[in-house]
């Protein structure tokens, strides 16, 4: 759709100044730097508390485009021919129009409010419908009092649907929004604590946002929220508005859905019931989901199809990747957005996970921002300063236009990421943890393959922010004063030992535990401080252990006394005590002290005052089995015993402990001093109850090597098994059992995924490689193949090979890549 001049002119009623007011407007811009075409935009100059607009003028002009809508127009322009439209405020000009231009179209509008969720809603609902509608949806997420008015002037003849978000920080500005999006469809995803500084209550807020539903049909949304029940009762008091609700609490909501632990959920719309599943396990995905079906089935979708959709969804990408590379580097990739709210978070993240001494940020042009160019560098200066950023590289125009802003020692600039490939010098990167962050469009995903350590293509990607989430819902179970020792043991259960190490470090852990000197060795080299207990200390490395101040476990005489020993020969360093950990056998019979022990043990803790005693432990046997609940109980009630007679012959207090995370989910009475949290760490529930609602970590992907159709009655791999009666077509994957693949899971007794589809493993799986039915899967080779995730649980894998989660993370073999990520 396009505009004249003097049209808009007349829309926000401005003063005109018009040199040609036939001109024609078609695109609309508020940045200067993100102006690709120059014919028939319309550019605002927005003044911001750091920045104007009206500055870009001149500039602009001369690139060709002649029309601008200003609170004042520059004097040395006035004759220059171009357009000018002079308004008391442009931001609410760029409302105005936007409302208008919206006012032209009659189909379908969904507005999406909530304090959580709403671009994943967006995407997900554009995922579900694109195919039925032509569909014109907020981009990223652009929800601001500028974001929504430049998503609805994307609306246009050719599109029967429109989806936008609005997201509002303070009271009164969701009505500013509402005249401009005018949804027919509601959406309230969630009420949370995000952004709520503004608001005086909880209640305020949800009522501030539901403004945005003042004129609309109906609004969809969950009836499982009490305070938001309670607002919503008010909100529609005098109102015809319809309500479309989901539970899974009410059966009298519309939708009403029973969830299931193993994924398959059974629910029911209108009296017809059905089955479906979502390939994500976590909470936020399943509600999430359960919105835009409700949306989908109000918008006329039958049960089969939205069944398929919804299990096809994918993931939407919002998050910090963490890369090993070349030369002793650490990347953070970071290419999927330039502004300057997250360029803090990322820069934070690169200091937390970087184990380097030496920080690197590589920059492009900041985009997302309203700030002037001389503000807004002096900003990245002030980041970088706290931050201890030592080297800068910049990349685009206006960075390197404001390389003055920028005062380190070591930096550089370039135009373009083309001109700082041509100029790349591998040995200028060593050692260093280096931040890759910009815009899309700068392409830097080149920069980052420059740099990363080309390995194996299979990978385990981890992700962080679920193991900190996971931390402090386990924190939040047990009582305010007990500890938590992270386990960090098997290289944290497959997933790295100093990444996680480092997490649990910055999350406020107040141990770590692993399981051989050297593993205390490689964390306290790489930066690691907090205390770590050893589980499985070597007579020969004790020296080290001490001088590494790493706390052995002593779980018998012979290792006490050697302990002892080592201590006395060693003690000229300096070193004034040895801290050491008491384990005691309560039943389970692998290490540690019998009780019938401790008399003897007292003893000798007594004539050796160097010898400082931390904790005293005890393992349980049975923790995760409820027919072993009596005897779980016993061994708690002998540790308490033993560890308490120790405890009051020593002249220091010890921490005791006795809880593993199974422990922690179904025994809180024993949590004592302190719990050792290991496998739940990892979103793992060996009793698949979650009552804690974790989330699983990880994710094992390879990709499709080769793809070939394998004739009627042929064999496939080794020993020809998986003979089929039709021609079918196979893909050839690049991951095999030295990978950690167990052979169990060949002929059939486990499913991969390819772009949504779950498809079988046929045949044996060999050294380096497996293969995979892909009959029924739309794919191609290189495509992504998901070994397990949320989709396909780590927990049912286990189970079809009849083992635990432990052992096939642990079996993850080092020439697989981690990549690590942060949400």
């Amino acid at each position: 759709m396009q505009y004249q001049i003097s049209e808009i002119c007349k829309i926000l009623k401005g003063e005109a100044f018009l040199s040609n007011k036939n001109d024609i407007v078609k695109h609309i811009s508020i940045d200067s730097r993100r102006i690709t075409e120059t014919d028939s935009i319309l550019f605002f100059a927005i003044k911001g508390t750091l920045n104007d607009g009206h500055n870009y003028i001149k500039k602009l002009s001369e690139n060709g485009i002649h029309n601008f809508v200003v609170t004042q127009i520059p004097e040395n322009l006035k004759e220059k021919g171009l357009n000018f439209i002079k308004v008391k405020n442009t931001v609410k000009a760029l409302q105005i129009l936007c409302s208008h231009h919206r006012s032209t179209f009659n189909y379908k509008v969904i507005g999406i409010a909530g304090s959580n969720g709403k671009t994943i809603v967006k995407e997900w609902l554009y995922q579900i419908l694109h195919e039925k509608f032509n569909i014109v949806r907020s981009p990223k997420s652009y929800n601001s009092q500028v974001g929504v008015p430049l998503s609805v002037w994307q609306m246009s003849d050719t599109n029967n649907l429109a989806i936008f978000e609005a997201g509002i920080s303070k009271p009164g500005e969701m009505q500013l929004l509402e005249k401009i999006i005018k949804p027919h469809i509601g959406i309230f995803t969630n009420l949370g604590d995000a952004h709520s500084e503004n608001f005086k209550s909880i209640k305020e807020k949800a009522l501030e946002k539901l403004q945005l539903f003042n004129e609309s049909e109906i609004l969809i949304c969950s009836k499982d929220n009490a305070v938001f029940n309670d607002v919503l009762s008010e909100f529609t008091k005098n109102k015809k508005l319809k309500i479309l609700t989901w539970s899974k609490k009410d059966k009298t909501a519309d939708l009403y859905i029973e969830k299931k632990l193993n994924n398959k959920h059974k629910a029911k719309y209108k009296g017809k019931s059905f089955i479906y599943s979502i390939p994500f396990t976590d909470e936020a995905s399943f509600e999430n989901a359960a919105i835009c079906m409700l949306t989908a089935f109000y918008l006329g979708f039958d049960s089969k199809i939205l069944i398929k959709k919804i299990a096809e969804l994918h993931s939407v990408e919002m998050r910090l990747q963490k890369i090993e590379g070349i030369n002793n580097n650490l990347l953070i990739n970071d290419t999927y957005n330039s502004d300057i709210n997250s360029l803090e978070i990322s820069a934070d993240f690169l200091v937390k996970q970087g184990n380097l001494k030496s920080n690197t940020v590589v920059l492009t042009d900041i985009l997302q921002t309203e700030k002037g160019e001389k503000e807004l560098y002096n900003t990245v200066n002030k980041i970088l300063k706290s931050k201890h950023i030592s080297k800068f590289i910049g990349i685009g125009k206006t960075i390197s236009n404001n390389a003055e802003s920028i005062k380190l020692k070591n930096k550089k600039f370039y135009l373009s990421t083309e001109e700082f490939i041509a100029d790349f010098d591998l040995k200028s990167f060593v050692n260093e943890n280096i931040l890759i962050k910009g815009a899309r469009n700068y392409m830097l995903e080149r920069i980052v393959k420059l740099l990363e350590k080309q390995t194996h293509q299979t990978v385990f990607e981890i992700n962080l922010s679920a193991i900190e989430s996971n931390y402090k819902a386990i924190k939040s179970t047990i009582p305010p004063k007990t500890k938590i020792m992270g386990m960090v043991k098997a290289y944290s259960y497959g997933t790295g030992s100093y990444e996680v190490a480092k997490l649990l470090q910055d999350c406020g852990a107040d141990y770590l535990c692993v399981a051989y000197i050297d593993e205390g060795i490689q964390l306290r080299e790489r930066g690691i401080h907090i205390p770590i207990m050893v589980m499985n200390p070597d007579e020969k490395k004790l020296e080290k252990m001490l001088i590494n101040k790493l706390e052995p476990e002593i779980y018998s005489f012979q290792i006490l006394n050697s302990l002892i020993k080592t201590f006395e020969n060693y003690k000229f360093r300096g070193i004034e005590k040895a801290s050491v950990h008491i384990e005691i056998d309560t039943g389970m019979h692998r290490l540690g002290f019998m009780p019938d022990e401790a008399d003897k043990l007292i003893k000798i803790l007594n004539e050796n005052k160097f010898l400082e005693v931390k904790s005293i432990f005890s393992h349980l046997a049975g923790s995760d089995e409820s027919r072993l609940k009596n005897f779980t109980l016993n061994q708690i009630k002998v540790f308490e015993k033993t560890a308490k007679n120790i405890s009051k012959n020593l002249s220091a207090k010890p921490l005791l402990h006795i809880l593993n995370s199974s422990g922690i989910f179904h025994y809180k009475q024993a949590s004592f001093d302190m719990v050792r949290a290991g496998i739940a760490l990892y979103g793992i529930d060996p009793h698949n109850k979650n009552p804690f609602k974790l989330s699983e970590t990880g994710t094992l992907k390879s990709y499709i090597s080769q793809i070939k159709i394998i004739k009627e009655g042929e064999g496939i791999s080794y020993g020809l098994h998986s003979k089929s009666k039709k021609e079918r077509k196979i893909a050839i994957i690049a991951m095999g059992y030295a990978d950690g693949l167990n052979r169990k899971l060949s002929n059939g007794n486990w499913e991969v995924i390819i772009n949504g589809k779950f498809v079988p493993i046929v045949g044996n799986i060999c050294m380096d490689m497996f293969m995979a039915d892909i009959s029924n899967a739309k794919c191609k080779e290189g495509d992504e193949v998901i070994i397990f995730g949320k989709q396909n649980s780590i927990c049912e894998m286990a189970k079809s090979t009849e083992t635990i989660p432990y052992e096939i993370l642990t079996s993850i073999s080092p020439r697989v890549k981690r990549i690590y990520w942060y949400e």
